[in-house]
């Protein structure tokens, strides 16, 4: 995304627990919500997946995904993953890897 320059500012977990810390940290809890993030969350991301992640973050920061976009990234898609995301607070699902192709046309599907 900064190679894309697509965004002013990027921030990048190692895994699932890291980003978790992060949203729960009290000084984080000022996140914008303004409708302009778009999370990505990695399906298979070590410590704690995305699939975990994102339930957590729909039990104590709701508001925020509503408000925001989130997409989660695979390696691998299947079938069980799609029918996850559909009831998920999530805009859709890609397949890595990702090109600039695939990333500006979610950003068309999402505009």
């Amino acid at each position: 995304m900064e190679e894309l320059a697509l965004s002013d500012e990027v921030i990048v977990f190692q895994n699932g627990q890291q980003a978790l810390q992060y949203w729960n940290n009290p000084g984080n809890q000022d996140l914008p919500g303004d409708g302009k993030d778009l999370v990505l969350l990695d399906v298979n991301m070590p410590v704690m997946n995305g699939w975990e992640l994102l339930d957590e973050l729909e039990k104590n920061h709701s508001d925020y995904l509503c408000q925001n976009t989130v997409v989660m990234l695979t390696a691998c898609l299947q079938d069980s993953d799609t029918a996850h995301a559909r009831n998920l607070t999530i805009r859709g699902v890609l397949e890595k890897p990702l090109d600039e192709e695939k990333v500006f046309a979610l950003l068309e599907t999402l505009s």
